[in-house]
């Protein structure tokens, strides 16, 4: 009996003693594994310790970065959630368009405000500026500027030159947008194919120096130098044929081949109970007379008149 029992002990003795090498080899490789997960931590945390207080961050965190890339963002379409009628809704491009938008600008620029979630709760000055980057028509002109091949130095200047002096000549002026328009439209005059400003409904002829008892002659919508209409008002009095001018005619622009002026071949309307007729004629314009009829006050009386180009002065 003392025999089994001693057995037996040995026997419990020796399967504790393998299942506690068992446990400390597992135990032993849990706390690695556990070690090795805290070096992967440790690692991790410090790579993004790095990034969060590197210049980079630090950058994107400055109101006035944020401003242009919210701005930019502005023009990236909605996600639409999955449905099966897509949706109608249309995303408007913002009118920031005008010169009281373009000129409503400070420096340093005046930043936009955040919330603690770095939400937009007050838009920056330069979020309108990133916005407008965006835009076919800026992005259309950047790119223009683009070369296919590089640069010289001697071009850069050129290209800061002209860009520079430009804007140097403008800043100082005081013209209006109707101004610099019709310096655009002189500077463009007979370059652009088919171009004729005499037939240029924008370029209008002028009517002056009224004659007896007129009062007013005006030019009609559309009129231009090629073919002018004009409202002959009469009063206090008739206007009553005779040699004297009813009025004087100005061109809009004046009649030229190149730089040798042109008197072209002018050719008033007639009806039965009227007769016209144009003497003086210049470049520049000419005189109208009534030959035949009365103009009775205070009606009025529509006279066409046809210019075309004649011969050299």
């Amino acid at each position: 009996m003392e025999n089994k029992d001693a057995e037996l002990l040995g026997l419990l003795g020796g399967g504790l003693a393998a299942a506690g090498v068992h446990y400390t080899r597992t135990q032993d490789h849990l706390d690695r594994r556990v070690d090795r997960a805290d070096d992967r931590a440790r690692d991790a945390q410090d790579t993004v310790n790095r990034w969060l207080n590197s210049g980079t961050v630090a950058r994107l965190l400055i109101a006035t970065v944020q401003d242009v890339l919210g701005g930019i963002a502005i023009s990236s379409p909605a996600r639409q959630a999955p449905s099966a009628v897509p949706s109608t809704a249309v995303v408007a491009r913002p009118d920031i368009s005008g010169v009281s938008q373009a000129t409503a600008n400070t420096w340093p620029p005046v930043q936009g405000t955040y919330d603690t979630d770095q939400r937009v709760t007050a838009v920056g000055e330069l979020t309108k500026f990133g916005l407008a980057l965006t835009y076919e028509e800026v992005r259309t002109a950047v790119m223009a500027l683009v070369q296919s091949t590089q640069p010289s130095l001697a071009s850069k200047e050129q290209l800061f030159n002209v860009l520079n002096a430009l804007v140097a000549s403008v800043a100082s002026r005081s013209a209006t947008w109707a101004d610099y328009k019709a310096a655009w439209d002189a500077f463009f005059q007979g370059t652009l194919p088919g171009y004729d400003p005499h037939t240029d409904p924008t370029k209008i002829p002028q009517a002056s120096a009224f004659g007896a008892n007129v009062a007013s002659v005006v030019p009609l919508p559309q009129s231009t130098d090629q073919v002018a209409r004009f409202r002959i008002t009469a009063g206090p009095g008739n206007i009553n044929s005779g040699v004297n001018p009813v009025f004087q005619v100005t061109y809009a622009t004046a009649y030229q081949k190149g730089s040798t002026t042109i008197a072209p071949i002018v050719l008033p309307e007639t009806t039965t109970a009227f007769q016209w007729a144009v003497v003086n004629v210049t470049a520049n314009g000419y005189q109208v007379i009534l030959s035949q009829g009365t103009i009775n006050a205070p009606t009025t009386y529509d006279l066409k008149i046809l210019s075309m180009p004649g011969i050299a002065l």
